[in-house]
C-alpha cells in the first residue's frame, strides 16, 4: 500500500469523519515519558531565552 502524504492524510480524516489517535500519557513507558519531558524543557528553554535553534538534539537513531 503506497503512503499517503500527511496534508492529503489530514484532508481525508475530515471527509471520513476521522480523528488522529494519540497515546494517552499513561499508556506511555516511563521510558519515554522522561524523553518527552525532557524535550519539552528544552524547547520551552530556547523560547524563553529567545535561542535562534530551537530545534531538538539529536537523541539516539530513531526516526519516529
Amino acid at each position: 500500500m503506497a503512503a499517503i502524504p500527511e496534508a492529503r492524510w489530514r484532508r481525508q480524516l475530515v471527509l471520513f469523519d476521522g480523528q488522529p489517535v494519540v497515546p494517552h500519557w499513561s499508556d506511555l513507558s516511563a521510558q519515554t515519558r522522561v524523553e518527552v519531558v525532557s524535550l519539552l524543557a528544552q524547547l520551552l528553554i530556547s523560547t524563553r531565552t529567545g535561542s535562534p535553534d530551537c530545534a531538538p538534539q539529536e537523541r539516539g537513531g530513531r526516526n519516529e
